[in-house]
């Protein structure tokens, strides 16, 4: 008993040390953010009350940071963390200046590149979308195709973050698909990160959602939400490219469902418009669930089951090759639903809920 107690303390400190660390890190930096004016003020999109500490994303980051050198990981490259520190960087910038879209593509794009260069991460194979065998790729394509994909995951990672606890619980719900298939494969090396992610996730929704507090105490920020975006990138590509991939190119866009469809399904249906795909509004999910009356733990209960079975289908689907071309379909099925019948589905539900509501009070 002593001796199984032994081997599994190292194993919890990849999540308790870098949740120790974010949660003290949190309430020192909490302080100091108002006299640098870090801090989000509300307005006609954002309607919370007062002005909001945006130190989530440096905190994590410390969290990381300190965690990969203390318990000393061989995976983690000096590239990694500092590309995560470009994009923690600049989003406090932008979260302290309000930079232009230009601005926040530049670093993005150099980001990218030097993860394709740099760090050698392309995508080669996007799996088997059709039943014919994986759809390979090949020199610039290659290259394009990853820095796009890099690119779209960090801004589609920015966008989910709207409401309190949404953003941190949808990327843990993602890692911890990711996790788990990473230890079913035996890539320990990538658990160990992941778990450490995983941990600082959770010292920041320790005082982001309403869970302890009546309200948000702290927000992620542009920073912290990129920099899950990016490290997000960094693990789909390394975890899906190569002979022994432990995660299915097309399970892939599952574990990263709900951001993924969302920002999609927006971003055409400004451009359909004649908007600015990048323009701020309250068309994302979790504004339409709010503008039909659901509190901010409702949406996010909501949200957060919705992600959960996305990530649960891509992980008990992902060793079964012949279920890729029907799971790759059946994802652009669900973004076409989110397109064309949104409004329509958050009807039928909230109708539902209040029906069930009215018969429960009776």
């Amino acid at each position: 008993m002593i001796a199984s107690i032994q081997e599994l303390l190292p194993k919890f400190l990849y999540i308790v040390l870098p949740f120790l660390v974010c949660a003290n890190t949190l309430m020192l930096l909490e302080r100091v953010a108002h006299r640098f004016g870090l801090v989000d003020q509300p307005d006609d999109r954002k309607r919370h009350n007062g002005a909001i500490p945006l130190v989530g994303g440096p905190a994590m980051f410390v969290a990381i940071a300190v965690s990969c050198i203390l318990l000393k990981l061989q995976f983690v490259v000096v590239l990694f963390l500092f590309l995560a520190f470009l994009l923690i960087a600049m989003g406090t910038l932008d979260d302290r200046l309000n930079l232009s879209v230009r601005h926040r593509f530049a670093v993005q794009i150099l980001v990218a590149a030097l993860m394709v260069f740099a760090g050698d991460l392309k995508i080669l194979s996007v799996g088997d979308l059709v039943g014919s065998g994986p759809v390979m790729l090949t020199g610039a394509i290659a290259i394009g195709f990853t820095i796009i994909c890099i690119i779209g995951v960090i801004n589609a990672a920015n966008m989910i973050d709207g409401v309190d606890g949404l953003a941190g619980s949808i990327y843990f719900i993602t890692f911890l698909g990711m996790g788990s298939l990473a230890i079913s494969h035996d890539r320990m090396p990538s658990a160990a990160m992941l778990a450490i992610v995983c941990g600082a996730l959770l010292g920041f929704l320790c005082f982001n959602a309403r869970v302890f507090f009546a309200k948000a105490k702290v927000f992620m920020g542009d920073s912290g939400s990129m920099m899950m975006g990016f490290i997000l990138a960094w693990f789909f590509i390394s975890l899906t490219q190569g002979e022994s991939a432990p995660v299915s190119a097309v399970a892939a866009g599952w574990l990263f469902g709900l951001p993924l469809i969302d920002t999609v399904a927006v971003m055409t249906q400004r451009i359909v418009n004649g908007n600015s795909p990048f323009k701020p509004g309250r068309d994302h999910l979790h504004y339409l669930l709010l503008d039909r009356g659901y509190t901010t733990n409702q949406t996010v209960s909501t949200l957060a089951l919705l992600q959960g079975s996305l990530v649960l289908v891509a992980v008990l689907s992902n060793d079964i090759a012949p279920l890729q071309p029907f799971l790759f379909w059946g994802f652009v099925l669900l973004v076409v639903m989110r397109i064309f019948f949104t409004g329509f589905l958050i009807n039928r539900i909230s109708n539902c809920v209040q029906a069930k509501g009215s018969g429960s009070s009776k």
